[in-house]
């Protein structure tokens, strides 16, 4: 609280509290669209706004240019705080964009099964991650894929039996 009792650090805090009051309504009016594009313009109007949310208080939270403390080699790397925080906003909205396709496509086709895939929460490879590099996609593409082959070893005994109803031995 005392880091508030500074004005120009709560003015900073208040004004990105606004802000994602507007990307809270960007995100509302999305949803009660019909059309993708449409939907799709609203949301990207949604990130747009948070990004520069997050970008208003980030040299609050960590001075621009400042390194990541070195626990990680991917920390000691020039991975910089306003980065790392505009790709964890990114990847936070694709994802709640991803379970609500997945509760609604639960809902239309009860009968469908379907399999999942995520990175662990603690994975580092894929926290620390440049999302708007194209250098790191193909390192992610094979630690995505390495992954996965990992969970299907993993999850065999759950997953056998619903490939096998696909025909998938």
């Amino acid at each position: 609280m005392r880091d508030l009792a500074d004005e120009c650090r709560f003015d900073a805090v208040n004004r990105f509290a606004i802000s994602n009051k507007s990307v809270r309504d960007h995100v509302a009016q999305a949803g009660k669209l019909h059309y993708k594009y449409q939907k799709d313009a609203w949301l990207l109007d949604a990130v747009e706004l948070y990004c520069a949310a997050v970008a208003g208080v980030a040299d609050l939270v960590h001075p621009r240019g400042a390194t990541l403390p070195p626990r990680t080699p991917q920390a000691r790397s020039a991975v910089t705080m306003p980065v790392t925080v505009l790709s964890q906003t990114f990847r936070s909205l694709i994802h709640s964009r991803m379970r609500v396709g997945m509760e609604r496509y639960a809902r239309e086709y009860p009968d469908a099964d379907v399999v999942l895939f995520e990175p662990a929460r603690d994975d580092e490879v894929i926290f620390f991650a440049n999302m708007f590099s194209y250098a790191d996609r193909r390192r992610l593409a094979e630690h995505a894929y390495r992954h996965t082959l990992s969970e299907l070893r993993r999850r065999a005994d759950e997953l056998n039996p619903v490939f096998a109803s696909c025909g998938i031995a």
